[in-house]
């Protein structure tokens, strides 16, 4: 992950990132995002009534091995606290762990 986003940045020796060398357009960084910052996930695991509320509120904490996923930590719904990888999440840009937790 850090390669990745080194890659991303403009280097000294050279005008362009080395993103923009190798695939010929601009890098986008729209898709990453701060470390405990809160959010809505989806855990297709979990089996919800026909109207209980499907996303659970939980806390970004870093970006696993697969990168199209992100893991998240937050309360599970039994009780106890989970780590979970999930495709299925919305953002609150302005919400961070200690208004979560």
């Amino acid at each position: 992950m850090a390669a990745y986003i080194l890659n991303c940045l403009p280097s000294k020796s050279v005008f362009d990132t080395p993103y923009e060398l190798w695939h010929d357009r601009k890098p986008t960084l729209d898709h990453l995002y701060l470390w405990s910052l809160a959010s809505y996930a989806h855990i297709p695991a979990h089996t919800h009534g026909k109207f209980d509320p499907k996303p659970t509120k939980m806390v970004f904490i870093r970006y696993p091995e697969h990168f199209k996923r992100y893991a998240m930590f937050g309360e599970h719904p039994n009780s106890g606290m989970m780590e979970v990888e999930s495709r299925n999440v919305e953002f609150l840009n302005d919400e961070f762990l200690s208004d979560v937790v």
